[in-house]
């Protein structure tokens, strides 16, 4: 275990005096349980998971989104230096999403090996494609630095007019 997360845990401990909990704290006015905050964006987690394990979607390997998805929530994360770092959000159906399908799969797979990617400000987008069977397929799709991105199978150089797509669909949706 880590040093920083032993000392998480102790205060946890010393906290609370166990290192488990009955259930979610949440606050109670006049009697009526609050809500709890939401720290992001409706269909976008407050970060972008580090590590993609996509699961019961095939062809990930030969392709960066498999045809049919009925629907798509995209996430703009902004550079981890802005405050506070929120997510944009935009829904995406119809023509909008076959033409974002067509646009990722058409990328240019990237070469094996090991990269360095300076000045990577961590702006990125997550994609999370919906399909009709119940599955979801999420892609990240990194803005600066490299420029590549993955379904955690598959891993592709981003273009300029993927980027410009992918920011066209977050101004229509946001405004």
């Amino acid at each position: 275990m880590s040093g920083r997360l032993t000392l998480v845990a102790l205060l946890l401990v010393a906290c609370t005096g166990s290192g488990t909990t009955s259930g979610p704290s949440v606050p109670i006015v006049d009697g009526t349980p609050l809500a709890p905050a939401v720290s992001a964006a409706v269909g976008c987690p407050a970060h972008v998971p580090e590590r993609l394990s996509p699961k019961g979607i095939s062809g990930l390997r030969r392709t960066l989104v498999p045809p049919g998805p009925s629907g798509a929530v995209i996430c703009r994360y902004p550079p981890v230096s802005a405050r506070p770092r929120r997510p944009r959000v935009a829904t995406v159906s119809g023509s909008s999403l076959a033409e974002l399908v067509r646009s990722l799969d058409a990328l240019r797979p990237m070469p094996r090996g090991s990269f360095a990617c300076p000045l990577d400000d961590g702006s990125m987008y997550l994609l999370r494609f919906d399909y009709p069977d119940g599955g979801r397929l999420s892609v990240i799709v990194h803005l600066s630095g490299c420029r590549f991105a993955t379904n955690g199978r598959r891993n592709v150089w981003v273009t300029a007019k993927v980027r410009t797509l992918l920011a066209s669909l977050i101004r229509s949706s946001t405004g």
